[in-house]
């Protein structure tokens, strides 16, 4: 009878046909000298259905909560950084621009009625009071100054033309309305500026989350599951050496184990627990965890991991090799942290992928290794060691 080989995924895997297939798949690369012995635990791990649902929705961009009215979208404050520029030298950038240097037709009350009411406003801007940005403010000031020259050249009375009325009586009557429209420029740019950022933001906020959050949440619902089941979880690797049959995974006769992710950790708790550990011959894992959760959350059989201070682990686990996907967010190197109870290291292998593996992954590389060469051959030499 050919030696077994427990195989245990990782987070996110619910449907167990799809993990049979890709077990199946593997032994067929393997050959016919070791049984691949699939323990299939996805049924048990975290719910992920309509996970989408709380999040927040951007619909012709306002917020609102999925199935009730939309909400206006406030600019969440923070979302800009603020600005080094003081606020009257924004006011100046934009007065300067409104009245170019070498334009002799425009007034001079004219030119500080527009820098005033910049100054005024500018502080109850939800952008622009933040931004340093001078080439903005220049094109703001231009604008208010087409503007000002537009209401210019709607006046009727010569005395009242504002080109002409340095010294003109109609002067001081028109500055009001060029207060008004550098007002009224000033909130409308702000205004677009805002709806562009938290447009684009928003968008971006809810395509990136709508991508990322369901296998997210698989995987950090499993892991919540599995820290609340533990005892369920790793017996589901117990029945199917039970099938098998042989006392497979004792001290007498310990097992292979490849795992996949957080199939890995349960694994290795499973291995150094204190009450009926399982050994484990050999013991290959694949973007897992175990380090990063040791860490995090001490196991009550291990001593606390410090820089410098690797771990030991006992005899229970004989020889692990670690795969990590240099693209891989969820995987984590092993050696550092550990050593083995006979004072080895871990073998860390790194997985290299090329540029066009990343795009069609879409840069989610957690399940790439299934099939790949550096898995069958770690299988190899981990378990024939």
């Amino acid at each position: 009878m050919a030696e077994p080989i427990v195989i245990i995924h990782g987070v996110a895997n619910r449907i167990e046909e799809d993990f049979l297939e890709s077990v199946a798949q593997l032994q067929h690369q393997l050959g016919g000298e070791w049984e691949l012995l699939p323990v299939f635990w996805g049924d048990l791990g975290g719910v992920g259905t309509d996970i989408t649902d709380c999040l927040p929705v951007l619909h012709n961009g306002q917020w609102g909560v999925r199935g009730q009215a939309e909400q206006p979208l406030p600019l969440p404050r923070g979302l800009v950084d603020t600005g080094t520029l003081p606020n009257p030298a924004r006011a100046e950038l934009i007065a300067a621009a409104a009245a170019p240097a070498g334009q002799l037709v425009r007034s001079a009350a004219t030119d500080a009625t527009v820098q005033q009411v910049a100054e005024q406003e500018l502080p109850a801007t939800q952008i622009l009071q933040h931004l340093d940005d001078e080439a903005v403010f220049r094109a703001l000031g231009e604008a208010i100054g087409a503007a000002v020259e537009e209401l210019d050249g709607r006046a009727t009375d010569p005395a009242e033309s504002l080109v002409r009325g340095a010294g003109g009586h109609g002067v001081r009557g028109l500055l009001d309305p060029v207060g008004k429209v550098t007002k009224r420029l000033i909130h409308a740019v702000d205004d677009i500026l805002g709806r562009t950022l938290s447009n684009r933001l928003g968008q971006f906020n809810q395509n990136l989350r709508a991508a990322v959050l369901p296998p997210l949440a698989l995987f950090f619902g499993d892991i919540i599951v599995y820290q609340r089941d533990q005892a369920r979880i790793q017996a589901r690797i117990w029945e199917a050496l039970a099938r098998h049959g042989g006392g497979y995974g004792t001290a007498a006769q310990p097992v292979h184990v490849v795992a996949h992710s957080l199939g890995g950790v349960i694994t290795f708790d499973a291995a150094v627990q204190k009450d009926n550990p399982l050994h484990l011959k050999s013991f290959t894992t694949f973007g897992s965890q175990a380090a990063f959760f040791h860490i995090v959350d001490q196991r009550r059989t291990l001593d606390v991991y410090r820089q410098g201070q690797p771990v030991t682990l006992p005899a229970t686990i004989r020889r692990w090799t670690n795969l990590w996907d240099t693209a891989d967010l969820l995987a984590f190197t092993a050696s550092t942290v550990f050593r083995l109870a006979d004072g080895s290291r871990p073998q860390d292998v790194p997985v290299l992928d090329p540029l066009s593996r990343i795009v069609d992954e879409k840069a989610w590389m957690h399940s790439v290794y299934w099939g790949t060469q550096e898995l069958l051959q770690a299988i190899r030499e981990t378990v024939a060691s």
